[in-house]
This record gives C-alpha cells, structure tokens and sequence, in this order.
C-alpha cells in the first residue's frame, strides 16, 4: 500500500480547514443558496492564507505546489456548487457540527478498566430531517471498502479501516444522543463528488 505523500496531507488539511472556515459562521443554524454563494469568491483568498501557513518555506506558485493548490481550488469550487444545487432544489441543510469531538467510554469484558472510545467527525448536518455524520476524504475512496455485512471484516482488515471509522462515529454519536434513533454516515470523496 503508497503512504500518502506530504503533499497529499498537506491537500486534505488545507480542505478541511477551508470548509471549517467557510461553514463555522453558519453553524447551528439551516445554510441557504446565498451562504453558499458567498462562499465561492473567497476560496482564492483562503487558499492562500492556508497555503503561506503549511508551506512555511517555498512558494505555491510552480511545480508540484501549484498543482495541490489548482486541485484544492477546484475541489472547493465543486463542493460547494454541489451544496448550492442540493439546497436550490428544496433540501434543507442544517450544520450541527464541525470538527466535532465525538467521545464515549465502553466496559469490555475481562478488561478491569473503561474504555475511552473519541473521534473528530468533519460534519454533522442534518439533510432534510436525516442527521448525517460526515468524513471529507482528498485521497481515493472505493464503495468497496466502506460497506460490508461482515462486523469481523470491518473491524479486522485494513481494507475496511475508513468504513469503520463512520461505524465508529455513528456508534459514539449514538452514546453521546440517546434520542437520537437514526443516522447515517458516510464519506464525501471530493476525487468522486458523484
């Protein structure tokens, strides 16, 4: 398996603090189409803020930098155009969370001592009435490793770690809610926005 390069880290980090930015002023309450439209004009201006703060020597302007800068840039451009088109045909997008700290403590048989169980969801919305847990990922996410009937699998092979992750965030969540019945979780793959 290829290790993440640091140019693809430094990539997801500059996208979720973006959308972090971009989204904390609209928290907690239902974002529309003109939130969203603001939002577009200044992408340039934050990528760069983010961009001079992870690439503390060097320049973004050339080479391999300004290629993970033009990705971010269109990767932002396209997430955003995709939450104006879902709330101008009528969905209602109401942000609960963002970078949530997400924590529980389970007891495990055999084992004398509790169990600290955390996480940081990127966002929790709610779409329509149905409360979402989302993970924002720049790299490569197949369907294949998010979904299986098999908890052993999930919990066991490498293949499955990012679909147990979202099992393990809607689990705390769920510890942390009571009330809260259902929920889904799922990864928002910004190399495949379908």
């Amino acid at each position: 398996v290829m290790e993440e390069t640091i140019e693809a880290k430094t990539l997801g980090t500059v996208i979720h603090r973006a959308l972090e930015d971009f989204y904390r002023p609209y928290l907690s309450r239902k974002i529309n189409t003109e939130d969203l439209k603001s939002m577009i004009p200044k992408i340039p201006v934050k990528l760069r803020q983010l961009f001079l703060e992870e690439f503390k020597s060097g320049t973004f302007y050339k080479g391999k930098n300004k290629l993970i800068y033009t990705v971010a840039e269109q990767f932002l451009n396209s997430f955003i155009k995709k939450e104006i088109m879902l709330v101008s045909e009528r969905n209602e997008i109401y942000i609960k969370g963002l970078e949530k700290n997400l924590k529980t403590e389970i007891c495990v048989d055999g084992i004398d001592f509790v169990v600290k169980l955390n996480g940081n969801a990127d966002r929790i919305d709610n779409l329509n009435g149905q409360i979402r847990i989302i993970d924002y990922k720049t790299g490569k996410v197949e369907l294949s490793e998010l979904q299986t009937n098999n908890m052993e699998k999930l919990i066991r092979e490498k293949k499955f770690h990012k679909g147990f992750q979202l099992y393990l965030y809607a689990y705390i969540y769920q510890q942390m809610y009571p009330e809260q019945e259902l929920l889904e979780a799922g990864i928002v793959s910004f190399r495949s926005l379908k």
